[in-house]
């Protein structure tokens, strides 16, 4: 799984793109939008991206000043402009960066689309690298700690010598903060030999994709479970934490072909109370299991085992709000969940695509208004979420193999025929 973001600040491009790239990659992805490089900023801050297909020139911030930020962050986000304008000196700014590419609007789709297959390829060498270079150095760590954070998750070290065993091996635990608890099911690697290489391939994935701003802690829990002990600042938000943990196993299933499922706690908890925790977020990892893998839960250590409605969450918020935004990044903010999450699991569950569904729900409001007003169809269109007349209309006769005027015209017709078939019947 990778996740895409698309910059322009012209709609119909990036509707193009957004159709060219959901239709033609050779592989799975969540793919974002956003019409200016201020709106992808506020987008990045909340969720990795591999790479960014972003327009140069934009109002208010460029896509260069764009790529200066995201780099800052993240250097190794592979960014692909795409512009109209062939000056040299955006191709020098361009180039002099690393993970950089620039391609001129004017070019065919598969240039584009050759453009995304380099730089995951690029993203998988480096993945692969870091995998091959710390394999030895992760694994000799993981099992000098292993006995100490099993005995404490079984309630054979008591805190106060937990802590001197924690510093003796250097385990980066802040005892005087609190921490997520996340579990992740490792039952897909049955025997020692594959599961020593799973703990290993977990812990460096996980120290990639979680470590730096945050602190993670791995522990093997009766030979079945991962458990991750995750610290961050007070500031950081569950879904930017969730987003990370997405990322994991996305790099998980790319380069170990394990899809995993994993579960955390909403809020941070006390470290002495991870134990008595424990136990109810197996109880729930089970559960969220069963939906298939490469799911990522919350769960409310208040209340184990209380399940939330969250499929019907996201089915209120897309009716209540058809006309505005109904982008995965602004479901999962108002829902608390991180986007992928959401996606999956929507998916999981009712066996369509999220998309999809936002796309039938506003075709179907479409379809109501076109039939029981005289409301202006680029008026429906705006009333239904699509900016562009034009791909409203497009996307409508897809759906109805009809455009929208022709749409209303024939409900006219019947609703005439229907009339005259009434004044027959009384004899008016």
């Amino acid at each position: 799984m990778y996740n895409l973001l698309i910059v322009d600040d012209e709609r119909p491009v990036v509707s193009w793109l957004y159709e060219l790239l959901t239709q033609f990659l050779p592989f799975e992805a969540e793919i974002y939008t956003a019409y200016s490089a201020v709106e992808a900023l506020k987008i990045v801050d909340d969720i990795i991206f591999d790479i960014i297909v972003s327009d140069i020139h934009m109002p208010r911030m460029s896509g260069m000043e764009l790529m200066r930020h995201v780099h800052e962050k993240r250097p190794d986000t592979s960014i692909i402009f795409l512009t109209g304008y062939s000056e040299f000196d955006f191709v020098y700014e361009a180039i002099s960066h690393d993970n950089v590419q620039y391609l001129l609007k004017t070019e065919d789709d598969d240039v584009l689309l050759d453009a995304i297959m380099k730089a995951v390829s690029s993203i998988e060498e480096r993945r692969k690298a870091i995998l091959t270079a710390n394999h030895q150095e992760y694994l000799l760590r993981l099992l000098d700690t292993q006995n100490c954070l099993a005995d404490f998750l079984l309630f054979k070290t008591p805190l106060d010598i937990f802590k001197n065993q924690a510093m003796q091996k250097n385990i980066t635990l802040d005892f005087d903060n609190h921490a997520y608890l996340a579990v992740c099911s490792t039952a897909a690697a049955a025997s020692n030999k594959n599961r020593y290489e799973t703990l290993v391939g977990l812990y460096i994935i996980a120290c990639d994709e979680i470590g730096g701003e945050l602190g993670i802690t791995q522990a093997d829990f009766r030979d079945e479970y991962i458990v991750w002990f995750i610290q961050s600042n007070p500031d950081t938000v569950i879904h930017k934490i969730t987003e990370r943990l997405d990322r994991l196993l996305s790099g998980v299933s790319n380069h170990m072909g394990l899809q995993l499922s994993i579960i955390i706690t909403e809020e941070p908890i006390a470290i002495e109370m991870i134990p008595a925790v424990l136990p109810h977020a197996i109880s729930e990892m089970r559960r969220i299991s069963s939906i298939g893998g490469g799911i990522i839960s919350g769960f409310d250590h208040n209340r184990p085992g209380n399940q939330y409605n969250i499929i019907s969450a996201i089915r209120e918020y897309i009716d209540n709000n058809l006309g505005g935004d109904l982008s995965l990044t602004a479901i999962s903010r108002a829902l608390h969940y991180n986007p992928s999450y959401i996606s999956r699991l929507f998916k999981a569950e009712t066996g369509k695509n999220l998309l999809d569904y936002i796309n039938e729900c506003r075709l179907i409001k479409a379809a109501e208004l076109i039939t029981n007003t005289t409301e202006p169809i680029y008026a429906v269109a705006k009333k239904v979420g699509f900016d562009n007349p034009s791909y409203f209309a497009k996307v409508f006769k897809q759906s109805h193999k009809i455009t929208p005027q022709e749409y209303r015209e024939s409900i006219s017709i019947l609703a005439t025929r229907n009339a005259n078939k009434k004044q027959d019947i009384c004899g008016c």
